[in-house]
């Protein structure tokens, strides 16, 4: 089933899904727990979540999970059932914080920390994974949240800056606008053609990397946590290469984790200015459609399908816009999930494709659109989030290229 849940969605591999799912219930009580969760998250992420399934599996799990998983196997249950919506689910997630409690208390007792002990930070990702399937479940309360924020804290107070030395490199732009520093985060602005560089991917030659830059600027050098790729050099979130906009960056391990849970919960915003083809209806306000990644070893792409992961997509403040050839829509976008090319994929799959979007849009259109716009029409304009006990809302206009093709469009009123 793990093999599955990594194939291109296809009817073929559905109903070997559905198959598996129904053989699977039969055997719940000859797996073993680890076994059983594997088979439930694989299950979970192709959205194959058979009631009777989840039901048998929550009752044979419920006494089990205190001592028998780790955090990220406590974190991959909590995933499984939030997404299966299983009525179930309540004693799962209730078993679930009380073992996260029991062992966050522990690790605070011994003093330990993210920055120099595996087990407090692998501690910490199996807790951001439970934060984010209770959110998403819409059972996070604010007492486990505030548990989790003070001990992610803890575990990082032991922590220390140091001085790096400036990174020097002939392809770092000078000009690129550190738009605001409070306290530990910073806000960037990256131009389409630069890569977030988190460590985790391969990086083409002809790319710029935002972790370079980030590394030279006089005010952030002396963190090292900029320079750890096992902290994605501070990243908090991606932006494909060609895509512009904000991008916050952490400086410290406190900060890093503070925003991340921020991310998990709900907390940190995210909104994209977006111009798409055709009239998108005011009473569309949300896509809900699953969306499915897979690589074939050349090339990646995303799609709507049975065995996607949950999205979730709110399309807000309209306006209407003529092109040479084609009518328009400028619109806000929020994401709930952040799933890969997620805007691009939902607006496609409800008939609105992105301006210039080579990979989801129709060959014609896309060669029609590259001669009056010069890249994707997506710029994630907006970022809000918590720092030093306030809400920080940092703005940012479409840049000058995405401006002037716009501007090559007539607005439309309400009127006609």
């Amino acid at each position: 089933m793990w093999y599955l849940s990594k194939q291109a969605p296809s009817s073929q591999t559905q109903l070997k899904a559905l198959q598996g799912a129904r053989e699977a219930t039969g055997l719940v009580d000859e797996f073993k727990v680890k076994q059983l969760v594997s088979l439930l998250r694989s299950f979970a992420s192709m959205l194959v979540t058979d009631r009777d399934l989840f039901h048998k599996a929550a009752a044979s799990l419920e006494l089990k999970i205190e001592g028998s998983l780790q955090t990220q196997e406590l974190a991959n249950v909590a995933w499984a059932f939030a997404v299966s919506s299983s009525l179930s689910s309540g004693s799962i997630f209730d078993s679930v914080e009380r073992t996260l409690t029991v062992r966050g208390e522990a690790l605070l007792a011994d003093h330990a920390s993210i920055c120099t002990d595996p087990m407090a930070r692998d501690y910490a990702e199996g807790m951001l994974g439970v934060v984010w399937s209770l959110n998403y479940a819409g059972v996070l309360s604010q007492r486990f949240l505030d548990f989790a924020h003070q001990t992610l804290y803890q575990l990082t107070e032991l922590e220390g800056c140091f001085a790096m030395e400036p990174v020097r490199s002939s392809s770092i732009n000078a000009g690129l606008p550190l738009l605001l520093e409070t306290g530990d985060v910073a806000v960037l602005q990256k131009p389409a053609g630069w890569q977030v560089d988190d460590g985790h991917q391969n990086t083409a030659e002809d790319v710029s990397l935002l972790s370079t830059l980030v590394r030279s600027m006089t005010s952030l050098r002396r963190f090292h946590l900029l320079s750890d790729s096992a902290f994605s050099h501070g990243f908090l979130h991606r932006l494909d290469v060609p895509t512009s906009g904000l991008i916050l960056v952490a400086k410290t391990h406190r900060a890093f984790y503070d925003m991340r849970l921020q991310l998990a919960s709900g907390l940190l915003k995210r909104d994209y200015t977006v111009l798409c083809h055709g009239f998108i209806p005011e009473k569309r306000d949300e896509v809900r459609s699953p969306v499915h990644w897979w690589s074939d070893g050349r090339s990646t792409s995303s799609s709507v399908g049975q065995f996607g992961r949950p999205s979730i997509t709110i399309y807000y403040n309209c306006s209407h816009y003529l092109g040479e050839n084609d009518s328009l829509c400028l619109v806000s976008i929020r994401i709930l999930t952040g799933r890969k090319h997620q805007i691009r994929v939902h607006s496609a799959h409800i008939g609105h494709p992105v301006v210039c979007d080579e990979r989801y849009s129709a060959e014609k259109t896309y060669r029609s659109d590259m001669h009056w716009c010069p890249r994707s029409f997506l710029h994630r304009s907006s970022l809000q989030f918590r720092a030093e006990g306030r809400i920080v809302t940092v703005s940012s206009c479409v840049p000058n290229d995405l401006a002037r093709a716009l501007r090559s469009c007539r607005p439309i009123v309400r009127s006609e």
